[in-house]
């Protein structure tokens, strides 16, 4: 295949009232504009106001490009828009080639009777985002969507549904390309897809299924399979559907039970098109059995999965690269995860995204991209909605790391209990056909050996709520601090609390230092439910005896609501995981961020470590320890999830705040690996404190700790810290610290803003007695 690409900054983009500006591809409008000084960061002061403009205007892109004489001998002649945000017509020379219209479908048009050798020019016309959802509106019927429209009605258009708005992020609609965009010259046959179907898996051996989609008339394919070390393990010739038999095969295995060793497939054509994939010798399934019990199998083992929802790496990912994404996901690792959720309003991120997902053993659960929104049913629509699932499904099976496609996102859920069935008209369609219909159809047709799962939240049907707990995946927004023990979900897809991003970060966008800061200065970058009168005061006052009428400076405040966050998302992380008898998956709301606002993200938008990461890190180390009220006993919760069993003694002690001991128990202790859980509960004369206020609990294993308090901070008698810090420089960089504690320290914190943007600790939220 002879290929040009059309990608660079040798694009422009202009409109009719704010004049033409250098451009790139991929990109979008708010980049060109921002380059070009007509707006400022959306992040920065006022910058969200300052782009309103850009979602109600059309903008025309355009470049020129020079053909070769060569390439114009090509019996075919295509121009591919790998995709396009979101609706427009596309022109070469002057002559309509073709209309686009969302940003999940790649368009490919036939060029070759159009492209002349020399200079030709391509002008992609894109409609104001807002503008088109608005006719659309008006068009097809209004219906309810997330915030009752407040960020538009997004689900008009096939589209990211955040970059409209949402509860972590502004509203800032654009337009664009989010991939390449280039001409293709062929000659008789070309591949579109290579779609493996891993059908059994044995450490004997293997029976793949490759299905290989072609434009053209070949009928027959020679296919090898390789692995990693270039050595062929695989062979077959014949038609488009083959079933290989590997001997002793290399296994792809989640992060914590094995390697992720992967195979490429290598496919060529009888008239000598080639194309080849990476991918991985794996099974996966839902085991969603009568019980109501709903968990992940991959390879035959039950895994318990540890993660984070993801959300688009950049306010405007069109122009995202592997720089932007690598160090998010090396991040979810260090925080001892295992899976990364795609979250359906979103989008659905490049080829390389999932590479690098396959090759960190990172399992992926992939949304198809609905979120919170009723969606028309109408004939265009269902055309849209049936050519996206057809194009990312047949692009992405390939991948090993994607173990579940789902059909969206907390759309069924709206629908049962946030009133909307009662506010649509009587039989007016909302979106159910997509999810109930089309997209397991589809998914069935094009990748059947991996599972599909009908929404998240899900419990089996549509007049079942949900969010049952007892059945299927739940989004537990309902329960805050000690009240996620109050439930055990099945399987926990998300759950969250607020922070505030990190001081430094803060103080770069606004351009204040912190210490000239009031909260108030942060009310425009909130925009959950409430605002701070309901997602922060009433746990400040609860935990720490903060009321609206307490004197705090920002400092002070920012450190006690990013402390909530961190001790949220550990009740949660660890009441869930000493549950693995029950629950079979944690994945919290959300590991990244867009801007810096509040957010229930663990990193920042500038990729700094809220504290909430390290509170997250230590509940998702493969051997947990935890104590937990199970079977309402104070127990210690030994969770071992790594290839070898435990044998330890574990200790558990009843100590007072100047670290005298006032009772002690040792149990030898076993753990059998993978999914092992043991639970030992102490006698009541050690768990039940004498003075409430003055005493805890720690359980050791090994060099793991944990601990228990009895009640709230501002009722503990908890002593002024005091503490010795002393470093040591590393001579590959950076800083040894030795912290000593002189008083009981909970939750110490070294933070880092001050060694540069650089920095990372390594650790964070520590306890010493």
């Amino acid at each position: 295949m002879n290929t040009l690409s059309l990608a660079g900054d040798e694009w422009r983009v202009s409109s009719t009232a704010h004049g033409e500006h250098p451009a790139t591809v991929p990109g979008c409008v708010h980049d060109a504009l921002q380059q070009a000084g007509v707006i400022p960061d959306p992040d920065s002061p006022g910058g969200e106001a300052a782009q309103a403009f850009i979602g109600r205007t059309d903008w025309l892109w355009r470049r020129r490009f020079d053909v070769e004489e060569s390439m114009l001998a090509c019996e075919h002649l295509d121009l591919l828009l790998e995709s396009v945000d979101a609706v427009g017509s596309v022109r070469v020379n002057g002559t309509p080639v073709g209309d686009v219209a969302s940003q999940f479908v790649p368009a490919r048009f036939d060029v070759r009777s159009i492209l002349r050798a020399g200079t030709n020019e391509i002008e992609v016309t894109l409609k104001g985002t807002l503008a088109e959802a608005e006719r659309l509106e008006f068009e097809n019927g209004n219906r309810p969507v997330n915030a009752d429209g407040a960020w538009g009605p997004f689900s008009q258009l096939r589209k990211s549904a955040c970059n409209f708005g949402w509860d972590w992020g502004p509203c800032c609609p654009t337009c664009g390309f989010a991939g390449d965009v280039r001409i293709e010259g062929w000659h008789g046959s070309r591949i579109d897809s290579i779609r493996p179907h891993i059908e059994s898996v044995s450490t004997e051996r293997a029976l793949v299924r490759i299905d290989i989609d072609v434009a053209g008339s070949d009928e027959e394919a020679t296919i090898l399979v390789r692995d990693d070390a270039g050595e062929l393990i695989g062979r077959s010739a014949g038609g488009l559907s083959q079933r290989i038999e590997i001997e002793r095969p290399p296994i792809w295995w989640p992060r914590g039970l094995g390697e992720p060793r992967l195979v490429t497939i290598e496919v060529e054509l009888q008239g000598g098109a080639r194309a080849s994939r990476r991918t991985g010798i794996r099974l996966t399934e839902i085991d969603d059995g009568p019980d109501g019990r709903f968990g992940i199998r991959v390879n035959g083992e039950p895994v318990f999965c540890r993660g984070a929802n993801w959300i688009p790496s950049r306010l405007f990912p069109h122009g995202q690269t592997i720089d932007d994404v690598e160090p998010l996901l090396q991040e979810a690792c260090v925080a001892n995860m295992n899976m990364i959720r795609v979250w359906g309003g979103g989008l659905y991120e490049p080829d390389w995204f999932y590479d690098r997902c396959d090759e960190l053993g990172l399992m992926v659960w992939q949304d198809f991209m609905f979120a919170c929104a009723t969606y028309p049913e109408h004939d265009a629509m269902r055309a849209l909605v049936e050519s996206e699932a057809r194009a990312q499904v047949r692009r992405l099976c390939s991948h090993p790391s994607i173990m579940l496609w789902c059909g969206g996102n907390e759309d069924v859920l709206a629908w049962f209990s946030w009133g909307w069935r009662e506010r649509m008209e009587h039989g007016q369609a909302w979106g159910l056909h997509y999810w109930t219909e089309l997209l397991p159809r589809i998914c069935d047709e094009l990748d059947p050996t991996r599972p599909y799962w009908t929404e998240s939240p899900w419990s089996g049907a549509v007049d079942v709520h949900p969010n049952d707990p007892e059945v299927g995946d739940r989004h537990t927004w309902d329960l805050k601090f000690d009240g996620y023990r109050e439930l055990t979900p099945r399987f926990a897809s998300e759950f969250g609390h607020q922070g505030p991003p990190e001081v430094a970060s803060i103080e770069e966008a606004l351009g204040v230092a912190a210490d000239a800061l009031r909260p108030e200065d942060l009310a425009e970058r909130q925009r959950a439910w409430g605002g701070d009168a309901v997602q922060y005061a009433p746990y400040l006052e609860e935990w720490f005896g903060i009321t609206p009428d307490t004197p705090i400076d920002f400092p002070s405040w920012h450190w006690a609501c990013q402390l909530l966050q961190a001790r949220a998302m550990s009740i949660a992380c660890t009441w869930l995981r000493s549950r693995g008898d029950r629950c079979e998956g944690a994945l919290i709301w959300q590991l990244n961020d867009v801007w810096t606002g509040h957010s229930w993200s663990l990193l920042d938008v500038r990729r700094r470590r809220k504290p909430v990461f390290h509170a997250v890190r230590a509940a998702f180390d493969p051997v947990g320890l935890f104590l937990e009220p199970v079977d309402d006993a104070l127990s210690a919760v030994l969770v071992n999830e790594t290839d070898s069993a435990l044998d330890e003694t574990l200790v558990i002690r009843r100590v007072d705040f100047d670290g005298g001991e006032l009772a002690r128990e040792s149990h030898p202790i076993t753990c059998p690996p993978r999914r092992g859980r043991t639970v030992v509960t102490p006698s009541k004369s050690l768990r039940e404190p004498g003075e409430s206020t003055r005493e805890l609990i720690e359980a050791t294993i090994g060099d793991r700790r944990v601990w228990w308090f009895f009640d709230r901070d501002h009722k503990l008698a908890l002593p002024t810290p005091e503490c010795d810090l002393s470093f040591e420089r590393l001579a590959g960089g950076g800083l040894l610290v030795h912290l000593s504690a002189v008083t009981l320290l909970r939750d110490a914190m070294l933070r880092t803003e001050r060694f540069g943007s650089s920095a990372r600790q390594s650790g964070g939220l520590i306890n010493l007695l």
